[in-house]
């Protein structure tokens, strides 16, 4: 009598991360089957993302520099010439670009209900990094024009007068550049510690725990003594806490859980775009309630 193929396991994952909520599609791949997935893919998929973010930022905040207008509008539209707040075609595009956070939040449902849709998936995740990337862009081209002392003629759209008008150290991180580096030591220590490995079980070595704790106190005393108590800066920073010490370590703890497991190799580029999201919305968070947009 013939044996029956052996069936796969269905791959169960477990914590907060967001790759956990598609684990019913995933497949286990055979040994000796070809490719699978592996952590140092991740990474390196990681490192893609987090360049391609940086230069999509600094071309922003070029942009801003070179066309002395400082919106929504990408970069390269207005490279090419294309203006958001035109009534045609071309405009209308355009707006839709500009607010590309927005379009990957509409497209969060059906990309979890066909997870195995890729298009759909990176489409959506394509939308939160680039979009956030260049909403920091802006506020960097924005304090470039200050250092540079440029205070005249610069139209700011996100102050909804769409005239040129003076630019104002409050509407720069100048004054605030504390907070700004805790900031970007923050986003550094979290990453830092999400990718820690970590034998099953065991927790986060003391030494890390004691890192987190004092840079949480630190990054709260800074923002705190920068911007007053204001509520806003406050659930934000308690947000931002909470993505850093729980979702963003246990995200990459179910990619590791993918790896042991031996699902389809496409799905490290669902876990780096989520881990480099994370990180990104951390940062991003933390910029706002320093800055009280």
């Amino acid at each position: 009598m013939a044996k029956r193929a052996k069936r796969q396991p269905r791959v169960k994952l477990e914590g907060l991360g967001v790759l956990r909520y598609v684990d019913d599609d995933m497949r286990v791949v055979p040994d000796c089957a070809g490719p699978v997935y592996a952590m140092g893919g991740v990474y390196w998929r990681i490192g893609v993302l987090a360049a391609l973010s940086v230069a999509d930022m600094l071309a922003q905040a070029w942009w801003v520099n070179m066309s002395l207008s400082i919106g929504f509008d990408p970069w390269w539209l207005g490279v090419l010439g294309i203006d958001g707040s035109s009534f045609d075609f071309l405009g209308f595009m355009a707006g839709v670009c500009a607010v590309l956070p927005v379009v990957g939040i509409l497209l969060v449902l059906p990309a979890f209900i066909w997870p195995r849709e890729r298009t759909l998936f990176h489409i959506m995740m394509l939308c939160f990094w680039e979009g956030t990337s260049r909403m920091l862009g802006a506020g960097l081209g924005r304090t470039i024009l200050y250092m540079r002392g440029v205070r005249d003629g610069v139209i700011d759209h996100f102050a909804g007068s769409g005239v040129p008008g003076p630019l104002k150290e409050s509407d720069t991180v100048v004054g605030m550049w504390p907070a700004v580096v805790g900031d970007i030591v923050f986003a550094v220590i979290a990453f830092v510690f999400a990718v820690i490995p970590r034998r099953q079980r065991q927790g986060a070595a003391k030494p890390m725990i004691g890192i987190g704790i004092a840079a949480s106190i630190g990054l709260f005393g800074i923002v705190l003594v920068e911007c007053g108590w204001v509520p806003i800066s406050f659930v934000l920073l308690l947000v931002a806490l909470f993505m850093a010490w729980a979702v963003l370590p246990s995200e990459v703890a179910i990619a590791r859980q993918c790896a042991s497991k031996r699902v389809e190799p496409f799905w490290m580029w669902y876990s780096a775009e989520l881990i480099w999201v994370e990180t990104l919305f951390i940062f991003l968070a933390i910029m706002v309630a320093i800055s009280g947009i």
